[in-house]
């Protein structure tokens, strides 16, 4: 009677483990590894303490001189910060229309370092100043890494939480 309930116990205990425990809290990648995974796409999330930041990136783009013109910007011209792609074109590469980096994924594949260097050419401008990820280098907390390529991350910094998806 104790052996068979040793047993049980084992399984349920393992059963529950297998259960709760992922790698990602939201994850659905189950055979593949993050790095085949993360294939690049569009940033379809940007939030600073739970508030939407795309509105205010397209604000900066879309103001002399980060939008490439002197005032005024011609008719109809507008940047949309969710059309600009982010490719990995060879392993561990970030590219994008802002400038490019390199990334890598470590703390048992849990946590994603990126650098990334700001460098739009602009002509005779600089590149703007503020970096997407807000320093050269950055390490983020990977909250989503599915199959399909959506990737999730967060991050703190000057205390408040930052958080990207990529599709």
């Amino acid at each position: 009677m104790f052996k068979k309930l040793t047993i049980t116990c084992i399984v349920v205990i393992i059963s529950f483990l297998l259960v709760t425990c992922k790698k990602y809290p939201e994850d659905t990648l189950w055979s593949l590894s993050p790095e085949g995974a993360f294939i690049g796409g569009n940033i379809t999330a940007y939030t600073v303490d739970g508030a939407d930041s795309i509105p205010m990136w397209n604000t900066i783009y879309n103001t002399a001189p980060y939008n490439g013109f002197t005032p005024p910007t011609p008719t109809g011209f507008s940047y949309d910060f969710k059309t600009f792609l982010w490719k990995v074109p060879h392993e561990k590469t970030l590219t994008s229309e802002f400038g490019n980096g390199e990334f890598h994924f470590y703390g048992n594949k849990k946590y994603l370092y990126i650098y990334f260097k700001m460098s739009i050419d602009y002509g005779n401008y600089p590149p703007p100043q503020f970096n997407i990820f807000y320093t050269n280098e950055s390490n983020w907390k990977i909250l989503k890494l599915t199959k399909s390529g959506t990737l999730r991350i967060q991050r703190t910094f000057n205390n408040k939480v930052y958080e990207m998806q990529f599709n």
